[in-house]
């Protein structure tokens, strides 16, 4: 009998640890779908003339077209989370959907694309962070005075 309780607690922690490692991914899946879901209320709550954008000192109201890009380029499919305060790049974007939502896009390191957004949501805020995929342009651009389809209104 003395044997088999030095087998069951090895045992018995090797099944908690994969629990609770199996609970981390579900956790991470759902934040991802839970930031979805708080994107798509966000843009759709705002309308028309709800989302702006502040860059290079230019502030934009971003058409309803551009919108569904943005909403594409901002999805997190191909991003992985991390834990970062925003501050260190010099020139971040700035999108307000509304009173609702907040995400401020940067800059990383220009050698291998990458670009950080940091979604803020009331009191929930989450960083995320994509590599390789133009994502800090595209943003820049279909968010700022150019526009993916149309131009945007300058306001500022």
């Amino acid at each position: 009998m003395k044997h088999l309780k030095w087998l069951l607690i090895p045992c018995t922690a090797a099944i908690l640890a994969v629990v609770v490692f199996v609970g981390y991914l579900l956790w991470q899946r759902v934040d991802l779908v839970n930031y979805e879901a708080k994107l798509v209320q966000g843009l759709g709550a705002a309308g028309e003339g709800g989302v702006t954008a502040e860059w290079n000192g230019v502030k934009t109201v971003v058409s309803m077209d551009n919108c569904e890009k943005l909403r594409a380029f901002l999805t997190v499919s191909g991003k992985e989370k991390v834990r970062r305060t925003p501050g260190t790049d010099p020139n971040p974007m700035t999108i307000r959907m509304g009173d609702r939502m907040t995400v401020v896009v940067e800059n990383g390191d220009e050698s291998i694309d990458e670009a950080f957004f940091t979604v803020q949501s009331g009191t929930w805020k989450r960083s995320f962070r994509t590599v390789g995929l133009k994502s800090y342009y595209w943003i820049t651009r279909t968010a700022g005075e150019e526009g993916y389809y149309y131009p945007n209104t300058v306001v500022q």
